[in-house]
């Protein structure tokens, strides 16, 4: 089997020897007076270029680790079997009419220590109100929500 020998494959030829005249290697990398020239060379980073690279990883890994943070605090809040206000003022969605008279009730077998007060109140002559909704478990403050509802149909002031 015939080995090609060319300028530069270390194989002792004219060329090596002058490659050799200006350059020195140590251990496989060139040295050119008495330093390394790695970076000359192509072969290494500079401090700056790590470090900008390790700024920008670690920004990315924080970002990342707040968008996991915010995942996981949703999943628990999904995973609480218990009622909401938006449930309990649900059942005024399905009429045209309301009157500003306070409401209470529970929410049945579903939730036995549950119980729920409406307080709507128009606040503007149009028929535009305003519903003040908690929620207690066990006669403490559970939730609390306030939404508006137009409902133009609705009984008069005098």
């Amino acid at each position: 089997m015939h080995h090609h020998c060319g300028p530069g494959d270390g194989s002792g030829g004219y060329f090596d020897l002058q490659m050799k005249a200006r350059n020195t290697y140590w251990r496989g990398w060139p040295v050119q007076g008495g330093r390394a020239s790695l970076h000359r060379a192509g072969l290494a980073f500079t401090l700056l270029e790590v470090l900008i690279a390790a700024a920008i990883f670690f920004m990315g890994m924080f970002a990342l680790l707040g968008v996991l943070s915010n995942g996981l605090h949703a999943a628990s809040i999904l995973q609480k079997n218990a009622p909401t206000a938006g449930m309990a003022v649900a059942r005024l969605t399905l009429t045209n009419k309301l009157e500003e008279v306070s409401q209470a009730g529970d929410f049945g077998q579903l939730y036995p220590d549950y119980r729920w007060e409406l307080f709507p109140r128009e606040i503007l002559t149009n028929g535009l109100f305003q519903v003040d909704v908690t929620v207690y478990h066990q006669n403490q403050v559970f939730s609390t929500m306030s939404i508006l509802l137009f409902r133009p149909d609705s009984q008069k002031r005098l």
